[in-house]
C-alpha cells in the first residue's frame, strides 16, 4: 500500500502544476521548462554519482534519448499549451491525465506487463470519467485546436517516457535514472528559452522553486519510487485523480466554475481505480 501512497503523493504535487503555471504566464515556457528540471536533475546525479561507474553506454544513451522525449519534447508541448496558447489549468489536467491509457499499453507490449481485463475496463473507464469531468455528457467543440492537441502530444511523450524509464528503475534506481533525464532533457532546453530576464518577484521566484523542488523533484522521484514496485496500469491508473484534484484547485485558485458533471465524473474515476489498482481472485472452494 505505500507504493500507491507514493505515487498519490506524486499526483498531490501534479495537480497543482497547471495551476501554477497558469499563475506565472509572463515567465518564458522554455525557460519554465528548464529551470523545473536542471536542478532536481543536478541534485540527484550527485546524489546518486556512483552510478556512474556501472551505468553501460548503450544505457547512458538510452537515458539521454528519454531526456529529450519526457522531458524537452514533453515540456515543451505541456508549457507551451498552459502558457502562450492559454489552455484552461482544469482541461490541461485533464488531457494530460489520459497517459495511463497509453501507458498501460505501451507497458503491456514493451514491459510484458499483463493486461487483465479487469485491469483494461478500469483503465478505459477512467478514462470515461475523465472525458465527464471536463466535458460532460456533450462531444466538445475545439476552436482552438492547437493547445489541446500540443497538450495531448505531450501525454503521449510522457506515456512512453514512463513507460520505457521503469526497466532502468530497476537496475539503476530513480535518483540515477531522472538525475541523467532531467539533466539532458533541461540543457536541450537552452537554445530554445528566447527570454533570460530577471523573475519579476519575489512571488514567481517561489512558484519556480516549488515547481523545481517539489513538484518535478520530489513528486518525481516518489513515482518512479511506488511504481517499481507496482504494475504500471494499476499505477499510472492514479493519475486519473489529477483532474479532480486539478480542477479543485482552480476552481479556489483561478475561479474556474465546476458544474455537476464534474462530481458524476469522480465517481467513475473511482471506480476505475478500484478495478485498475486491486486484485479480485475468485473465492476458494
Amino acid at each position: 500500500m505505500r507504493y500507491y501512497l507514493a505515487i498519490f503523493g506524486t499526483i498531490c504535487f501534479y495537480s497543482t502544476v497547471e495551476v501554477v503555471s497558469v499563475h506565472i504566464r509572463g515567465v518564458d515556457p522554455n525557460f519554465l521548462a528548464f529551470i523545473r528540471f536542471l536542478p532536481p536533475g543536478v541534485m540527484f546525479l550527485c546524489l546518486s554519482a556512483r552510478r556512474f561507474l556501472k551505468v553501460t553506454l548503450i544505457d547512458f544513451l538510452a537515458l539521454s534519448a528519454l531526456g529529450a522525449i519526457g522531458v524537452t519534447a514533453t515540456f515543451w508541448a505541456y508549457h507551451h499549451s498552459l502558457g502562450p496558447l492559454g489552455l484552461d489549468a482544469s482541461i490541461g489536467a485533464v488531457i494530460f491525465s489520459i497517459n495511463p491509457v497509453f501507458c498501460a499499453v505501451a507497458a503491456h507490449f514493451v514491459l510484458r506487463e499483463s493486461l487483465s481485463w479487469l485491469r483494461l475496463v478500469g483503465v478505459a473507464l477512467g478514462f470515461v470519467g475523465v472525458f465527464i469531468v471536463s466535458f460532460g455528457f456533450e462531444l466538445p467543440t475545439m476552436r482552438a485546436a492547437q493547445a489541446p492537441l500540443l497538450m495531448f502530444g505531450a501525454q503521449i511523450c510522457f506515456a512512453f517516457y514512463v513507460t520505457a524509464a521503469k526497466r532502468y528503475v530497476a537496475r539503476y534506481g530513480p535518483l540515477f535514472v531522472n538525475g541523467v533525464i532531467f539533466t539532458v532533457g533541461a540543457l536541450l532546453f537552452l537554445p530554445l528559452i528566447g527570454e533570460w530576464g530577471p523573475v519579476e518577484s519575489v512571488a514567481t521566484a517561489g512558484w519556480l522553486a516549488y515547481l523545481s523542488l517539489l513538484a518535478t523533484g520530489l513528486a518525481y522521484y516518489l513515482y518512479f519510487y511506488g511504481l517499481n514496485h507496482v504494475p504500471i496500469a494499476a499505477g499510472t491508473s492514479i493519475f486519473y485523480l489529477k483532474p479532480v484534484l486539478a480542477s479543485l484547485l482552480a476552481m479556489f485558485v483561478l475561479n474556474e466554475a465546476l458544474e455537476r458533471h464534474f462530481y458524476v465524473g469522480l465517481g467513475v474515476i473511482l471506480v476505475s481505480l478500484i478495478l485498475a489498482i486491486f486484485r479480485i481472485r475468485p473465492a476458494r472452494r
